[in-house]
């Protein structure tokens, strides 16, 4: 959602510059022109855009013919290698 004047929305973007660009294609009647500022605005969003994940699983589960002790049961009831310190690859 990023042209959203009546501002009924949380994640609408909050952009004057967008907003008036989005009022003028819309009123625009070459094609060139609209496609212009349509894609000014999708380089500008693009430019000024942030990302964060909510959420990564890392957990680290180690097995396999080279590893001497994997952490898995060290911890009762966990079902990850666990404590990390703990696992060692065979010499």
């Amino acid at each position: 959602m990023l042209h959203n004047p009546r501002r009924l929305f949380r994640q609408a973007l909050k952009d004057p510059e967008i907003d008036q660009w989005f009022e003028q294609q819309s009123r625009e009647r070459t094609r060139t022109t609209r496609e212009a500022l349509l894609h000014k605005i999708q380089q500008k969003v693009y430019d000024e855009a942030s990302f964060m994940p909510l959420w990564q699983l890392g957990f680290l589960c180690v097995t396999g013919p080279r590893v001497a002790v994997s952490g898995l049961g060290l911890i009762p009831d966990y079902i990850y290698s666990a404590p990390y310190e703990d696992v060692r690859l065979k010499a």
